[in-house]
């Protein structure tokens, strides 16, 4: 086993303790979507819905930034959803998926490859001080809270001077993103991140905090509401948060 695996929570153990691969999501990576779904119906939106809007949100704020980026990270991509969406926003970047679970990252092949987009487990990833931007969405809640630090290091190593994290993670103080992650099988065991904490390892692990939004506070039964969220999204009620920090 190589030391990256002992970094992930797999239910009740430690990759030290499963002795194979990502066995959590080895288990549901033909699934995942199918999961996911039956965890997010309740807000009556679907996973794409909420993927479009959260990439879309980091493009405007990259944009204000004005923070060019010619290379992305898709930080614990799983099976590649987030790929195309990547692709479409960014298509002259170059696009690298890196995860866990070698069955993800095989199903991410087979999906996106054509693409142009190339792929590897955390095993075999080597940072290279060479990415402009990092992806990160929904990973740290099963990172075990004694290793997060660690794994924020290697997402650091992966960026230059002067690229961005993109972390993106479940809001545990938004009531509707606690009954979501119950709801969901492979999310039931997850320790989530604070913002307090997230805002608290992106200071230690040398980030600068650039840009900090709470997104999804409205399901789609209250969607009226929703174009007074960009009023609020400063504030920490959203069932997600949305930061981007600088590597400085």
């Amino acid at each position: 086993m190589k030391e990256r695996e002992l970094f992930f929570n797999v239910g009740q153990k430690t990759m030290s303790d499963s002795r194979s691969p990502s066995p959590l999501f080895n288990q549901y990576a033909s699934s995942y979507d199918e999961v996911l779904k039956r965890g997010l119906c309740v807000t009556g939106e679907s996973a794409e819905y909420y993927l479009k809007y959260r990439i879309r949100l980091l493009l405007r704020r990259l944009a204000a930034l004005k923070i060019d980026i010619g290379s992305f990270l898709d930080f614990g991509c799983g099976i590649g959803n987030a790929i195309p969406v990547l692709k479409n926003e960014f298509p002259q970047a170059r696009l690298v998926g890196v995860d866990l679970s070698s069955y993800s990252i095989g199903i991410a092949r087979e999906r996106y490859l054509p693409l142009g987009v190339e792929f590897c487990t955390i095993e075999d990833f080597q940072p290279e001080e060479s990415f402009d931007a990092v992806y990160c969405n929904g990973v740290f809640h099963h990172v075990l809270p004694k290793d997060r630090l660690e794994v924020m290091s290697l997402i650091r190593q992966s960026l230059r001077h002067g690229g961005v994290f993109c972390f993106c993670d479940n809001n545990p103080w938004n009531p509707g993103t606690r009954y979501i992650t119950n709801k969901t099988e492979f999310d039931r065991e997850a320790v989530l991140v604070s913002p307090r904490e997230a805002k608290r390892l992106l200071h230690e692990s040398g980030f600068t905090l650039r840009t900090a939004d709470y997104v999804f506070i409205f399901p789609r039964m209250l969607s009226w509401f929703r174009p007074l969220e960009p009023l609020v999204q400063s504030l920490p009620l959203g069932g997600q948060y949305v930061f981007i920090a600088e590597k400085t």
